[in-house]
């Protein structure tokens, strides 16, 4: 059996995104124009395309599925099945001109409209991530609203983060109420520029090569962060910028793919690793 790269790093930045998605989202609004031209590739009608007509179909009922406040109850009785390839990144690409500092986001001294501000430096109003997922295709952003951060995380093995980490975030909003799915990468705090592989794995034939993992996940309670696994991605990606990204802020990270493949767990390169990530606390949703 293969041996995980990495875990996710709990879901840690995850619940602390979508704790503050009602705080920042109306604000926010106002400047999307202005932020969503600085993510690579990325245009506000494109997004917006998406957007409203499936976004509060989609975002709200199949948002659902990550728990906004429709809760997947059935996900720990539905069975689990293997699928082939569950969907594709389209667009992996983003270009993060701040990344902010994960103890701040962490702050229990700061209070939520404080955080919001701190995350207005590093946040755009864009997907770096796009695509569909399911065997109904799910579009990703579900949404017109997306919010995408990249988080800088210093080591902290009681969280599960055994070396410092970069978290590329990304959370879509129907409404005021938060929308499924959410996508998190976590990559080095010292990644270098180049072609980086993305997946789950370790490669075997070079096992300390820097790589990222990519999962697609449902967030079942918004104020706890509980969540399930819907997938991960196995691809390549192009580090075009890093800069200063072992800062615990301010530094900056520009990434580029496309076409990169989903899997759920149950099918991970054709092993189910259900069991391995249950073992570890992970909860998976049932294949859609």
């Amino acid at each position: 059996m293969k041996k995980f790269w990495t875990m996710m790093i709990a879901m840690l930045s995850l619940g602390l995104m979508f704790g503050l998605v009602t705080a920042c989202g109306e604000d926010d609004d106002e400047e999307a124009t202005d932020n969503d031209t600085t993510v690579a590739g990325e245009g506000e009608g494109e997004g917006e395309g998406e957007g409203e007509g499936e976004g509060e179909g989609e975002g709200e009922g199949e948002g659902e599925g990550e728990g906004e406040t429709d809760v997947q109850d059935d996900s720990d009785d539905a069975p689990i099945q293997a699928g082939p390839e569950y969907g594709t990144l389209t667009q992996a690409t983003a270009n993060l001109n701040f990344l902010l500092d994960g103890i701040k986001m962490q702050d229990e001294s700061m209070t939520d409209m404080q955080k919001a501000t701190y995350m207005q430096k590093g946040m755009k109003l864009a997907a770096a991530f796009k695509g569909n997922y399911t065997g109904k295709e799910t579009k990703i952003p579900p949404t017109n609203t997306t919010m995408t951060l990249g988080i800088h995380y210093p080591a902290d093995p009681d969280q599960g983060i055994e070396e410092p980490s970069i978290v590329v975030v990304q959370q879509h909003v129907a409404g005021q109420q938060p929308a499924n799915p959410a996508i998190q990468m976590s990559l080095p705090e010292d990644v270098p520029e180049g072609e980086l592989r993305v997946s789950l794995f370790m490669d075997e034939e070079n096992p300390d090569a820097p790589q990222a993992s990519i999962v697609i996940a449902n967030i079942l309670d918004f104020d706890t962060g509980e969540n399930c696994i819907a997938g991960f991605v196995e691809g390549t990606l192009t580090i075009t910028l890093a800069e200063n990204t072992t800062a615990a802020e301010g530094g900056k990270l520009n990434f580029e793919g496309s076409d990169l493949t989903i899997y759920h767990p149950s099918n991970y390169l054709g092993q189910d690793i259900v069991g391995q990530l249950e073992m570890q606390g992970a909860v998976i949703c049932p294949v859609e």
